[in-house]
This record gives structure tokens, sequence and C-alpha cells, in this order.
């Protein structure tokens, strides 16, 4: 499905978070047979931690939500990498953000100048206005188009995972 990435020994998978980051972040790892790493790992929004990794590696997928506000500045910068920048419906993302009770949103609306509406619907506003236009390479995927793939877990069978859980 993610075949088309493999020209890029490097993947940057952000977006809103519950998005869908962490699935399509870990599919594509799947497909290209390279690394996965987790933006818990590497320090949720820490600028300097996600520039280290993307220095050090090669052949890797970082699900990265919490470093969507920059990401425009890192595929410039420390490039050459893929973007993918994740879509999903709000109120989807938003019944998963109660769901799991995530707790992120003034933290994240901290790093907008933009305060109104939930963050998902921020972060959408500033890609679309501002980084899709200067990100080198980008790729957008549905959420609702990962049914396909063979790690998709279907709805009801994840009703009580927390963030982080998923089926290989």
């Amino acid at each position: 499905m993610f075949e088309h990435l493999a020209n890029f020994s490097k993947i940057l998978v952000t977006g809103p978070q519950r998005s869908g980051t962490t699935i399509c972040a870990r599919m594509i790892a799947h497909d290209l047979l390279y690394d996965y790493l987790d933006e818990e790992k590497i320090g949720i929004r820490n600028y300097n931690h996600t520039v280290e990794a993307i220095r050090e590696n090669n052949y890797f997928v970082l699900q990265c939500p919490g470093m969507s506000r920059w990401v425009h500045e890192i595929a410039a910068e420390h490039g050459p990498l893929a973007v993918v920048w994740m879509r999903r419906d709000i109120a989807d993302i938003i019944a998963s953000q109660e769901r799991i009770d995530w707790d992120g949103e003034d933290i994240e609306k901290r790093q907008y100048r933009e305060k109104q509406g939930p963050i998902s619907a921020i972060k959408y506003r500033f890609w679309d206005t501002c980084q899709r236009y200067i990100v080198p390479t980008y790729y957008e995927v549905d959420y609702d188009d990962l049914y396909v793939h063979p790690l998709w877990v279907p709805t009801e069978q994840r009703e009580k995972w927390g963030p982080r859980q998923w089926k290989v």
C-alpha cells in the first residue's frame, strides 16, 4: 500500500493527535521493512530530539503528531525525507480524544497563534494554508482508507484500546 514511499529512507508521519499517525506509521514501516520510531521514545514535541533522530537514523518511519507544527521546517532543513500528513474527520478525532481522556489540547494550542476551535481543526488549517505549500515532498493519507491494510483492526475490536494498542 505504501510502496511509493520506498524512495525515501526517512519518513515522518504527522497530523493531529488521534488522526491515525500511529497505525499509519506502523503500516508504512511494515510495508517497507523500515524501523518504526514512536514519538514517545524521542520526546513528544521535542524538536532537538526529533532532528537528532533524523540525523542518526536511516530507513525509519517516525510517528510524530507532536511535531506537526514544525514539520515544514524539519523537512526543509533536514531532508530529503517524506512527510505523510494524516487526514481524519474532526468529529472522529475528538471522539477518540475523549475515549482515551487525552489532555494535550492546551499544550498543543500554545504552539499556534490561532486558539479558536479544536486543535485538530487548527492543525488542518495551518497545514492547508501554510505548510503544505512549502514541504518539499508530502503525501496525504485519509484514515478511512487504511482499512484495506492487513494491519487494520476493525473499530468494534478497538473499543477498549488505549492510545498505543494495536495488533500485529
